[in-house]
């Protein structure tokens, strides 16, 4: 299990289970606000998927979480329509690396970039140029 403290208030839990699913605890306080299944980890062998993630919304407390996990090696950063650069943090867990980033709504489509150390992009989660118009 890894935990991190989003904020005075949130705390995340990754949770690996045996069958390797990753699976995200949000808690607020000690009370828990939801969870979710990132990934499993078994099902990748056979998938060529650069990334893989989750979104969910807790209305009741004003929050949404994004999370996952980027799978190809070479992205080192993403970045995500409506979040800054700073929003997405980066978490070691178990060998893999995760990602999360929260704020109060999370804009749809959920589109992703990824990008090499030298900034380079060479993932997108979109093939058409209607979504260029997100940026």
């Amino acid at each position: 299990m890894k935990s991190v403290e989003v904020n005075e208030i949130y705390q995340l839990f990754f949770i690996m289970d045996e069958k390797e699913n990753i699976q995200l605890f949000l808690f607020k306080d000690e009370t828990p606000v939801d969870s979710n299944l990132i990934i499993s980890l078994n099902s990748l062998k056979d998938n060529e998927d650069e990334m893989a993630w989750t979104a969910f919304g807790a209305p009741s407390f004003s929050i949404a979480l994004l999370a996952g996990v980027i799978i190809d090696d070479n992205i080192k950063w993403i970045q995500v329509n409506g979040f800054k650069k700073d929003d997405i943090k980066y978490v070691e867990y178990n060998g893999n690396r995760m990602f999360y980033a929260i704020k109060n709504k999370i804009d749809t489509p959920i589109l992703f970039k990824g990008y090499t150390s030298e900034d380079e992009e060479i993932y997108k989660n979109w093939s058409s140029d209607f979504f260029d118009d997100f940026w």
